[in-house]
Formats: C-alpha cells, sequence, structure tokens
C-alpha cells in the first residue's frame, strides 16, 4: 500500500472526473497513473525503473502484447493471450480456482480488491 496518495482530476459539467492523475508515493519509488475518457489520445501504458521498462501501446484493460527491456539487453517482445476476448484467460483462472477449492487464491483476491478500493477510496478523498 502507498504511503501517500493524492489525485488532480479534471471534472465534467456534471462534476465527475473525466480524466485525472494520480500519485502514489511508497517507500522507496512514485507511482503515477494517468487516465482520460476526455482525450482522443491513443491508450498505452509504461512501467519504468532503474533497471529497464515494460511497454504496452495497447490498453492497459487489453494487454494485447507488451514490451519488456531490461539492463541494457535487448528487447524482448511479448504476446500472451491466446484468446479472441481478453478476459477468456481470467475466466479459466477463477474455473481452476473453483475446481481446487483454492480458498487461499480467493482471499488473495479478495485482499486486492479491498486494497485497491482503500486506494481509490483515499484518492477521491485527497484530490485537489
Amino acid at each position: 500500500m502507498p504511503k501517500k496518495i493524492s489525485y488532480a482530476a479534471n471534472r465534467g459539467w456534471n462534476g465527475v472526473d473525466t480524466s485525472g492523475l494520480v500519485t502514489l508515493e511508497y517507500e522507496n519509488f512514485l507511482a503515477q497513473c494517468v487516465a482520460a475518457k476526455d482525450s482522443a489520445s491513443p491508450s498505452f501504458f509504461s512501467i519504468q525503473g532503474d533497471a529497464g521498462y515494460i511497454y504496452s501501446s495497447s490498453p492497459p484493460n487489453e494487454l494485447t502484447s507488451f514490451e519488456l527491456a531490461l539492463n541494457g539487453r535487448e528487447v524482448e517482445k511479448f504476446s500472451l493471450n491466446k484468446f479472441s476476448h481478453r478476459m477468456i484467460h481470467e475466466f479459466i483462472n477463477f474455473g481452476e480456482i473453483f475446481e481446487r477449492g483454492d480458498y487461499s487464491a480467493v482471499e488473495r483476491g479478495l485482499k486486492t480488491s479491498l486494497d485497491v478500493m482503500k486506494v481509490l477510496d483515499a484518492a477521491k478523498s485527497n484530490h485537489f
């Protein structure tokens, strides 16, 4: 969980945020996330660090492919989605968890969901 969360938003006529920037401060690094529904620009994501980066020109919720560059080595390209719909992998994973009766996986997923909601609630209350 971040130590500090701040959020700046553009708001539409009805007060709903149409785009924004959230900054998450952790012990040894910062993370910034930008999202916009009021922009005609292409979607992408980039995760950058001192050892390299991960980059995808696809929307994060689709992740059709990505590039990995580490420690000055040649960039590796990955296309891991084997199916036509982006959520089939997730459905298969849910089925496997159900078949195994893997309650610890369910607990981890629930904890992740709660942590995400805590961050969103904090961002909403700390916006400027």
